[in-house]
This record gives structure tokens, C-alpha cells and sequence, in this order.
């Protein structure tokens, strides 16, 4: 899910407070790094961008996905605010066009998902339980000089190919997507609108903790539905929305910003 508010980093920063602060968990046992190909319009290959999220996985069963460009813009921020200034300095920052949080942990049965994202000033979040019922078959593939077996998977009204490697014994893999046994190496969906390629992992150092910030725990609870109808609203009617909030675009800025609106059509979930 991807908010047309982040084309408009001014509009943005009534969004960030209260980043500085984080809660540790439980002890961090991998620290993974993913690339993530994306292709916000379905009908124009040239809308691809790349972007690096990253996955951490404590020992008990807990993980935290999130870009890593979004974590260090809100590290920047929250460093600027501590200082007596005026004005945020938007120069060279870091950049990221998703604001969300996944946090997964794990039984027997399902994956437990908190989903966390802002819509405009306002963070909500949604519980899912996902028992994804993948199909394991004999293929097996060198994937970034690792030996993987290839699984499939219906999932959010898309079909999935991942790899995963039996030699990295962790349940996990990017986004919401895990149970398998072994690390996922690489996943895409059949048109490959969206890839993602482990681009490196390594174990936790002695001591090093899973952690996930405390304001990502302060959230209005709502349901899947109800922020996904939340956040339509709110990217079909961006323009109205800043007016209100004394943000004005010349006419230029104006068409451009509703062209990336229109653009933007190509969720990862369908369903």
C-alpha cells in the first residue's frame, strides 16, 4: 500500500513526533536486507522503482519489516526536531515512498500480522492471521549463490513463486510472507509488478536486540477493510485534503500530483 502522500514531503511532516524513542523485544538473531522492484502502474513499465526494506527476526518468533530509506529519513527528522530550529531541511534526505511497519510473529497454525501505516496525520493499524498454504516443489535453483527450492502460493489475489534456502532455517521472508522452511531468497509474482531479492542477511552480534519504535505501538485499531477504504479516500481526494490543511499547489503541481494518483494503481494486494 502505497499513499500518494509521500510525493509531498512538506505535507508529510505533520506525520513524524516521537520517533526517537524504541522498545526492545527480545534478542535479534538476523538482520536481513532485501531489494524490492515495485511497478506502481500495471500498464506503464517505465513507473518501476527500487527500494531496500529490511527484516528483522528476533529468537522467539517475533520479526519487523519496514524500508530502510523511510527509518532513516524519520532518524534525520527526529534528530532535527530535538534542535531549537524553525524548519525542517529537506536536502539529501533520505527517500522512501512507503511508510509502513509489519510486525510478524509466529505459531504453529498461522502467521500473526500488525500492519502499521499512516493516512495523512493519523496512524492506524489492523490484525491479520495468515495460514498461507504453500505448494513446495522439487525445483531447485542457485539464487544469489545460495541453493534454494522453489514454493508457490495464491496470495492477495496474485500467484507467487518464492525461493527459499533450507541452509538459512528461519520461517521468514519479506513483506507479510513466511512459513516456509527456510529463508526466502527471492520472490515475485507471476508478472513481476513486484520482486524481492535478498541482497545480503548476517547474524545478531552478542547483545543486539530486536527493537520496533514506540510510536509504531500507538495506533488507532481498525480493520484491514476499513483502511484500505480509508486510504482510497484519502489519495482520491488529496487535493481537497491539503487545501484544507492550508496547503496549496500551483496548477502545475496540481496536475502533476494527480497524475501520480493515476499512476499509482497497482497494489500488491488485489484482494
Amino acid at each position: 500500500m502505497k499513499p500518494i502522500l509521500f510525493y509531498v514531503c512538506v505535507f508529510m511532516l505533520g506525520c513524524f513526533y516521537c520517533h526517537g524513542q524504541y522498545k526492545e523485544i527480545e534478542p535479534l538473531q538476523y538482520k536481513i536486507r532485501y531489494w524490492v522492484q515495485t511497478q506502481s502502474d500495471s500498464i506503464d513499465y517505465k513507473s518501476s522503482d527500487a527500494e531496500r526494506f529490511v527484516l528483522d527476526v528476533g529468537k522467539n518468533n517475533t520479526s519487523v519489516y519496514y524500508s530502510e530509506g523511510s527509518f532513516e529519513r524519520d532518524s534525520i527528522i527526529s534528530q532535527q526536531l530535538q534542535k531549537p530550529i524553525t524548519s525542517i531541511n529537506l536536502m539529501g534526505m533520505p527517500k522512501s515512498n512507503y511508510s509502513y511497519t509489519i510486525i510478524k510473529s509466529r505459531n504453529s497454525e498461522f502467521i500473526k500480522i500488525k500492519y502499521i501505516d499512516v493516512i495523512q496525520k493519523n496512524k492506524f493499524s489492523f490484525l491479520e492471521n495468515l495460514n498461507l498454504n504453500w505448494a513446495i516443489s522439487n525445483q531447485k535453483e542457485m539464487v544469489n549463490n545460495i541453493p534454494c527450492t522453489q514454493a508457490s502460493l495464491n496470495f492477495g489475489g496474485r500467484k507467487w513463486t518464492a525461493w527459499f534456502a533450507h541452509s538459512i532455517p528461519i520461517q521468514e521472508g519479506p513483506y507479510k510472507f513466511g512459513g516456509l522452511p527456510g529463508l526466502i531468497v527471492k520472490l515475485q509474482d507471476e508478472k513481476k509488478y513486484f520482486v524481492f531479492q535478498l541482497e545480503n542477511y548476517r547474524m545478531a552480534k552478542a547483545g543486539e536486540m530486536l527493537k520496533i519504535k514506540e510510536s509504531s505501538l500507538v495506533s488507532t485499531e481498525t480493520t484491514k477493510l476499513k483502511f484500505v477504504q480509508a486510504l482510497n479516500h484519502f489519495n482520491e481526494n488529496i487535493i481537497s485534503i491539503m487545501n484544507a490543511d492550508g496547503v496549496f499547489l500551483d496548477p502545475e503541481a496540481t496536475k502533476n500530483l494527480e497524475r501520480r494518483y493515476r499512476r499509482n494503481n497497482n497494489p500488491i494486494e488485489l484482494e
